[in-house]
Protein backbone atom coordinates (compact mmCIF):
# COMPACT_ATOMS: atom_id res chain seq x y z
CA UNK A 1 0.00 0.00 0.00
CA UNK A 2 2.94 2.15 1.06
CA UNK A 3 4.13 5.00 -1.96
CA UNK A 4 6.39 7.31 -1.51
CA UNK A 5 8.95 9.99 -3.09
CA UNK A 6 11.69 8.73 -0.76
CA UNK A 7 14.45 7.62 -2.88
CA UNK A 8 15.32 5.26 0.24
CA UNK A 9 12.27 3.44 -0.43
CA UNK A 10 11.16 3.60 -3.84
CA UNK A 11 12.75 -0.49 -4.01
CA UNK A 12 10.35 -1.23 -0.90
CA UNK A 13 7.53 0.17 -2.43
CA UNK A 14 7.29 -1.31 -5.75
CA UNK A 15 5.40 -3.61 -7.08
CA UNK A 16 6.61 -7.35 -6.81
CA UNK A 17 4.92 -10.72 -6.37
CA UNK A 18 3.78 -11.89 -3.45
CA UNK A 19 5.03 -15.99 -3.40
CA UNK A 20 8.29 -14.70 -1.68
CA UNK A 21 6.71 -12.79 1.26
CA UNK A 22 5.51 -15.88 2.29
CA UNK A 23 8.25 -18.22 2.22
CA UNK A 24 9.89 -18.89 5.44
CA UNK A 25 7.19 -18.02 7.94
CA UNK A 26 3.83 -18.74 8.56
CA UNK A 27 1.81 -16.36 7.37
CA UNK A 28 -2.02 -15.24 8.06
CA UNK A 29 -3.10 -13.84 4.74
CA UNK A 30 -6.68 -12.32 4.66
CA UNK A 31 -8.15 -11.16 1.79
CA UNK A 32 -10.95 -8.35 0.83
CA UNK A 33 -12.42 -6.75 -1.13
CA UNK A 34 -13.89 -3.82 0.40
CA UNK A 35 -17.65 -4.78 0.27
CA UNK A 36 -19.40 -4.33 3.26
CA UNK A 37 -18.86 -7.77 5.10
CA UNK A 38 -15.35 -7.80 3.66
CA UNK A 39 -13.75 -4.96 4.67
CA UNK A 40 -10.59 -3.78 6.71
CA UNK A 41 -13.45 -2.73 9.13
CA UNK A 42 -15.96 -5.22 9.14
CA UNK A 43 -14.97 -8.54 8.68
CA UNK A 44 -11.07 -8.80 8.45
CA UNK A 45 -11.01 -6.86 11.89
CA UNK A 46 -13.18 -9.28 13.42
CA UNK A 47 -10.85 -11.64 12.24
CA UNK A 48 -8.05 -9.66 13.84
CA UNK A 49 -9.55 -9.35 16.95
CA UNK A 50 -10.17 -13.29 17.17
CA UNK A 51 -7.08 -14.73 16.23
CA UNK A 52 -3.97 -12.15 16.31
CA UNK A 53 -2.96 -12.42 19.63
CA UNK A 54 -2.32 -16.34 19.68
CA UNK A 55 -1.17 -16.24 16.19
CA UNK A 56 1.57 -13.63 16.57
CA UNK A 57 2.39 -15.64 19.78
CA UNK A 58 4.20 -17.95 17.96
CA UNK A 59 7.51 -17.86 16.33
CA UNK A 60 8.28 -17.17 12.47
CA UNK A 61 4.60 -16.07 12.08
CA UNK A 62 3.35 -12.88 9.80
CA UNK A 63 -0.01 -11.43 9.07
CA UNK A 64 -1.01 -9.64 5.50
CA UNK A 65 -3.80 -8.29 4.29
CA UNK A 66 -4.62 -8.58 0.46
CA UNK A 67 -7.46 -6.30 -1.47
CA UNK A 68 -8.33 -8.42 -4.58
CA UNK A 69 -11.66 -7.33 -6.60
CA UNK A 70 -12.76 -8.56 -9.87
CA UNK A 71 -12.82 -6.48 -13.16
CA UNK A 72 -11.17 -4.37 -15.69
CA UNK A 73 -12.03 -1.20 -14.10
CA UNK A 74 -10.44 -2.34 -10.32
CA UNK A 75 -7.46 -2.86 -12.59
CA UNK A 76 -7.29 0.74 -13.38
CA UNK A 77 -7.88 2.25 -10.49
CA UNK A 78 -5.26 0.13 -7.97
CA UNK A 79 -3.74 3.31 -7.00
CA UNK A 80 -6.52 4.99 -6.21
CA UNK A 81 -7.99 1.99 -4.08
CA UNK A 82 -3.69 1.74 -2.66
CA UNK A 83 -4.15 6.02 -2.07
CA UNK A 84 -7.51 5.04 0.01
CA UNK A 85 -6.56 2.38 1.61
CA UNK A 86 -2.89 3.98 3.11
CA UNK A 87 -5.19 6.00 5.10
CA UNK A 88 -7.13 3.46 6.25
CA UNK A 89 -4.54 0.92 8.15
CA UNK A 90 -1.70 1.91 11.00
CA UNK A 91 1.48 2.95 10.17
CA UNK A 92 2.93 -0.60 10.86
CA UNK A 93 0.94 -2.03 8.37
CA UNK A 94 2.01 -0.38 5.42
CA UNK A 95 4.32 -3.09 4.37
CA UNK A 96 2.04 -5.79 5.07
CA UNK A 97 -0.94 -4.32 3.38
CA UNK A 98 -1.41 -5.62 -0.29
CA UNK A 99 -3.90 -4.54 -3.65
CA UNK A 100 -4.14 -6.60 -6.54
CA UNK A 101 -3.99 -5.06 -9.60
CA UNK A 102 -3.26 -8.07 -11.95
CA UNK A 103 -5.55 -10.14 -14.58
CA UNK A 104 -8.41 -12.12 -12.71
CA UNK A 105 -7.82 -15.68 -13.14
CA UNK A 106 -9.94 -18.53 -12.54
CA UNK A 107 -6.96 -20.06 -10.85
CA UNK A 108 -5.96 -17.94 -8.34
CA UNK A 109 -9.96 -17.52 -7.32
CA UNK A 110 -9.73 -21.30 -6.84
CA UNK A 111 -6.17 -20.61 -4.95
CA UNK A 112 -7.52 -18.30 -2.71
CA UNK A 113 -10.89 -19.28 -2.41
CA UNK A 114 -12.60 -15.64 -3.72
CA UNK A 115 -16.13 -17.62 -4.22
CA UNK A 116 -17.80 -14.84 -2.60
CA UNK A 117 -16.29 -11.32 -3.03
CA UNK A 118 -18.74 -10.08 -0.20
CA UNK A 119 -17.05 -12.34 2.82
CA UNK A 120 -13.24 -11.90 3.61
CA UNK A 121 -11.25 -15.04 3.25
CA UNK A 122 -8.78 -15.80 5.62
CA UNK A 123 -5.83 -18.77 4.61
CA UNK A 124 -3.19 -20.01 7.13
CA UNK A 125 0.02 -20.71 4.81
CA UNK A 126 2.87 -22.71 5.97
CA UNK A 127 6.59 -21.82 5.51
CA UNK A 128 6.83 -23.50 1.79
CA UNK A 129 3.74 -21.22 0.88
CA UNK A 130 1.32 -24.18 0.66
CA UNK A 131 -2.30 -23.27 2.14
CA UNK A 132 -3.29 -25.56 5.02
CA UNK A 133 -6.22 -24.03 6.18
CA UNK A 134 -8.68 -21.33 4.77
CA UNK A 135 -12.43 -20.29 5.78
CA UNK A 136 -14.64 -17.75 4.02
CA UNK A 137 -16.80 -15.47 6.14
CA UNK A 138 -16.95 -13.94 9.63
CA UNK A 139 -15.28 -15.90 12.31
CA UNK A 140 -17.15 -18.29 14.27
CA UNK A 141 -16.43 -20.76 17.70
CA UNK A 142 -15.66 -23.78 15.31
CA UNK A 143 -13.47 -22.14 12.82
CA UNK A 144 -11.50 -20.22 15.24
CA UNK A 145 -10.92 -23.41 17.28
CA UNK A 146 -9.52 -25.36 14.36
CA UNK A 147 -7.36 -22.32 13.82
CA UNK A 148 -5.89 -22.09 16.85
CA UNK A 149 -5.06 -26.18 16.37
CA UNK A 150 -3.67 -25.69 13.01
CA UNK A 151 -1.60 -22.98 14.42
CA UNK A 152 0.10 -25.39 16.90
CA UNK A 153 0.51 -28.03 14.52
CA UNK A 154 2.60 -25.95 12.58
CA UNK A 155 4.28 -24.37 14.99
CA UNK A 156 5.22 -27.99 16.40
CA UNK A 157 5.80 -29.94 12.69
CA UNK A 158 9.04 -31.39 11.44
CA UNK A 159 9.40 -29.57 7.95
CA UNK A 160 11.08 -31.77 5.34
CA UNK A 161 11.91 -30.10 2.74
CA UNK A 162 12.89 -32.91 0.78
Amino acid sequence: VYQTSDPDQKARARSHTLFPKLQGKTTLLLVFSGQPLSGLFTGVQRWLDVVTEDFLARKNTQIFKLHAEEGFFNRRTAALTKFHLRRQVEENELFTTFVYKGKWKFEYVQALHLYDKNLPVVLLIDPLGYVRWHAVGLPCDDATAVFRSMCKKLATERRNYA
